[in-house]
């Protein structure tokens, strides 16, 4: 079964092997489409091709989307015992691969604005606490380092989806296997486990950065158990900071 649809502002081809779906099926799963055909709009080339194959010794469906963009193919790919569930995770993942290269799109490249002065670094959005970083570290104290770094948690997050498009591969899995957060969070940790060893001369939001791609790495190593333990300590964290902890 083949299917082809030029109403949205997305391209779309539908390839379903070794089988048909029925056309509300259909339906539902472009409707599915709406938040990633509004953000694709300005783009001039918007090829979206989806390919479903259904797997009935395990009673499973497989979803690979590859999304073609001026210059760029986004792809994601997806299984579950559902059409739907499989589909809206690659969406997800479109989604998010998408808004990441558009911020990539929209600073003109990294060498233009250092060259200009106009970079934007890993800077905290208020003035850290450098002495309360200090005594957080000497006591061990995970989540009072995290509040203390707080001012960088959202430069930190634009950062790393930024790099994750370096790896095609593991943008790929953002939304489904990989999870933003759990690179954010092992920055974070990787920091307060080496604090001891920054370098002196070197500001803390450039120390930072300089750990987002080891800490990616680790969290593409074992996602399952990043993100089991990432969520451990986000919960270790809020627990112990919560008003009436």
């Amino acid at each position: 079964m083949q299917f082809s649809d030029q109403s949205y502002n997305l391209r779309i081809e539908l390839d379903v092997k070794h089988g048909d779906l029925p056309p509300d099926e259909v339906e539902r799963l472009m409707a599915s489409l709406s938040p990633l055909d509004r953000l694709v709009a300005p783009f001039a080339t918007r090829d979206l091709y989806i390919t479903v194959f259904h797997h009935p010794k395990t009673a499973s469906y497989q979803v690979k989307t590859a999304l073609t963009l001026p210059g760029k193919t986004l792809a994601s790919v997806h299984e579950d015992s559902g059409i739907h569930p499989a589909f809206e995770r690659c969406v997800t993942n479109l989604i998010q691969q998408v808004e990441a290269h558009k911020e990539h799109l929209a600073g003109t490249g990294e060498r233009a604005k250092h060259i200009k002065g106009t970079y934007q670094d890993v800077v905290p959005n208020r003035g850290p606490d450098g002495d309360a970083v200090e005594e957080a570290v000497r006591k061990g104290d995970y989540p009072a380092f995290r509040i203390a770094t707080f001012p960088f948690e959202e430069s930190v997050r634009k950062r790393v989806g930024r790099w994750v498009e370096r790896y095609p591969e593991a943008a790929a899995k953002v939304g489904g296997e990989l999870k933003l957060k759990d690179v954010v969070e092992a920055v974070f940790l990787n920091a307060f486990e080496g604090y001891d060893q920054r370098p002196a001369n070197v500001r803390f939001g450039d120390w930072l950065e300089s750990l987002i791609d080891a800490s990616l790495k680790e969290v593409l190593a074992d996602p399952e158990a990043a993100a089991e333990n990432m969520a451990m300590l986000r919960t270790y964290r809020d627990v112990v900071t919560a008003p009436d902890a």
